[in-house]
């Protein structure tokens, strides 16, 4: 009775036999099990002009039992890792590669992360998160010397199929604490919750431009395609060097969300493509087509909606 949908198991610690339920048309013969051992396949930290191209990453350990932090006032919390781990670095680039089946986040940006790019790669069947912007700071206060920011990086034309296998928090792409990256071009589908989430407005200036999004929320009755909060205020350094404190405008342009998903269960549902929950402010949606579903809005301030077709 333990295993009633696709990919559940139960180990039977008296016979010593673990049972698998596979997919819809998955043949045993092709099944392939493998016992992971390494959370991180590769770690860049505190380095320049790196270049990773047609590399496959796959078969990391799962991480949703291990360690996860609340980075800001979002309702979700994250584990600090992933097959592909970035920190402090700049000019770090992701090129035509893929992660396939790797047990917790895929890839992220940790900290004070610059002027790098992950493009033209896939993510399928990914544990926990598939891309992460994920900073950290001393209290609310993220000013030079007290906080640290992923920042101008760019996730343009990447296909990503099925996250959240394992953690269901997640999302393709998860930012927090963060300053002005660009999520473009990108394809992304099916997942239990968001597909976009943002989890506070932190510094501001991010860019979700062009993508494709459909089939999230599959495993819950909340939520949107796109997700945002901004429940608490941020001090950070802008680039002339003075403290701000109001985030700066997030770009939501050009972007098709199909919003009829199918369920885990079978069944369909509707509900948001852009979901601006507690005090999420500084939007300006333009030029978007939306399926249905539209906007849910609610306490914020400056935000603009203009252009843009609900069906």
């Amino acid at each position: 009775e333990e295993l009633d949908a696709a990919k559940e198991w139960f180990f039977d610690k008296n016979s010593s036999t673990l049972y698998y339920q596979p997919e819809d048309g998955a043949e045993p013969s092709d099944l392939l099990f493998v016992a992971t051992s390494v959370n991180n396949v590769v770690e860049v930290r505190d380095a320049q002009s790196i270049h990773f191209s047609g590399i496959t990453f796959t078969q990391s350990q799962s991480t949703f039992l291990d360690v996860y932090e609340v980075p800001s006032g979002g309702d979700w919390s994250i584990h600090r890792g992933a097959t592909f781990f970035v920190e402090d670095s700049e000019k770090v680039s992701v090129v035509n590669c893929i992660f396939d089946q790797v047990g917790g986040n895929a890839l992220m940006f940790s900290n004070a992360v610059v002027d790098s790019v992950v493009a033209n790669s896939t993510f399928l069947n990914i544990g926990d998160s598939a891309m992460v912007s994920l900073g950290s700071t001393e209290l609310f206060d993220g000013t030079v010397g007290k906080g640290k920011m992923p920042r101008n990086n760019v996730f343009q034309n990447n296909l990503v199929d099925t996250v959240g296998v394992f953690g269901k928090q997640t999302s393709a792409y998860f930012k927090g604490v963060a300053d002005s990256n660009t999520f473009e071009n990108n394809v992304i589908m099916n997942g239990p919750r968001a597909g976009i989430n943002f989890n506070d407005g932190a510094a501001g200036g991010e860019n979700m431009i062009g993508n494709l999004i459909l089939n999230f929320v599959r495993e819950s009755g909340d939520h949107g395609m796109f997700n945002s909060w901004d429940r608490q205020p941020f001090l950070y350094t802008d680039a002339k060097g003075q403290t701000q404190t109001s985030p700066k405008v997030h770009q939501i342009r050009g972007n098709f969300c199909f919003n009829k998903n199918y369920a885990t269960n079978g069944q369909t549902r509707s509900g948001y493509c852009m979901d601006y929950d507690d005090g999420s402010s500084q939007y300006n949606a333009t030029n978007n087509v939306f399926l249905y579903g539209g906007f849910k809005i609610r306490d914020g301030v400056n935000r603009s909606h203009d252009s843009n077709l609900i069906v």
